[in-house]
C-alpha cells in the first residue's frame, strides 16, 4: 500500500477509523504491508493527518517492512521514469521495489494498492510501473470491495 492510498482512505471513506480498523486487521494478519519509506512520506507530507497517524501505529505490527537494498538499487537502475526529479525522497520506487521483491521471493498474490494511477510530467505512475513489471494494482476502493468490506 502506497501513501496515496493511505492518505485516500482519511479523505474519502465515511468513517476512516473503521476503515483502519480493517486494514489493522490485514496488517496483523499479513495480508496487508507498507514500506518505510511509505511512513516517512507520510511523516513529511501530511504530519498529524489520520493516514500518517494510522501507519505510524501499525508500523510495528507489519510482518514486512520493504525490499532489501539490492531490490532498491535494481529499481531505481532498470525502471525509466520512476523517480521525481521535483521529490527525490518520493517512496514510488520503493513501493514498486517492495511488491517485486516479494514477488521474485516467490509471493504469488502480491497486489499494490496505490491512487497513484496517472503519469506526472516528472514520473511514471506506480500503477503504470507496476503494469510494465506484471505486478498487479488495485486502488483502494477495488482492495476493499475485493476483501469483503464497502467502500467508502
Amino acid at each position: 500500500m502506497d501513501s496515496a492510498a493511505i492518505n485516500h482512505v482519511a479523505s474519502h471513506s465515511r468513517n476512516y477509523n473503521e476503515v483502519f480498523n480493517r486494514l489493522t486487521d490485514l496488517v496483523k494478519g499479513a495480508e496487508l504491508t507498507f514500506c518505510d519509506q511509505v511512513v516517512a512520506e507520510l511523516e513529511r507530507t501530511a504530519e498529524g493527518e489520520p493516514g500518517p497517524l494510522w501507519a505510524a501505529t501499525v508500523r510495528d505490527q507489519r510482518v514486512d517492512k520493504g525490499a532489501p537494498y539490492a531490490a532498491q538499487r535494481w529499481v531505481l537502475q532498470n525502471v525509466e521514469d520512476i523517480v521525481d526529479e521535483d521529490d527525490p525522497v518520493d517512496a514510488a520506487p520503493y513501493v514498486v521495489a517492495h511488491a517485486k521483491s516479494l514477488q521474485d521471493q516467490g509471493e504469488t498474490e502480491i497486489t499494490v494498492v496505490t491512487e497513484d494511477t496517472a503519469d506526472k510530467p516528472t514520473r511514471k505512475s506506480i500503477r503504470t510501473v507496476c503494469e510494465e513489471l506484471s505486478i498487479p494494482c488495485l486502488s483502494v476502493a477495488e482492495m476493499m470491495r475485493a476483501c469483503g468490506h464497502r467502500w467508502p
